[in-house]
């Protein structure tokens, strides 16, 4: 049950905010940034543990989050370069640092 209010709720939030150094997030649920060089590729619970992965990494500019392998791959690139390379795909997570 509370998976399922999880599930409800998250469509709804357009941002998220990683608690370290004050940054904001636009989520985009379903997408995944294909970008070649990544800075890091780290194991992470939640999204949120994702979201301050990147926040601790100033290079870090987006990030991907797969829910199901919970991995988290930091991105020195966002969307708005690669605007071509955002796909659709189950169980992802797009994260882009707005601050």
């Amino acid at each position: 049950m509370y998976f399922g209010a999880l599930v409800f709720i998250l469509p709804l939030a357009a941002t998220i905010r990683a608690e370290e150094n004050g940054a904001y997030f636009k989520i985009e649920e379903e997408s995944f940034l294909f970008f070649e060089s990544t800075i890091s590729n780290e194991k992470a619970d939640s999204l949120l543990s994702c979201s301050q992965m990147c926040t601790r990494r100033a290079a870090c500019k987006s990030a991907n989050f797969i829910a199901s392998q919970r991995t988290c791959s930091l991105l020195s690139e966002e969307q708005t370069n690669q605007p071509k390379n955002l796909f659709k795909e189950d169980d992802s997570f797009y994260l882009e640092k707005v601050w």
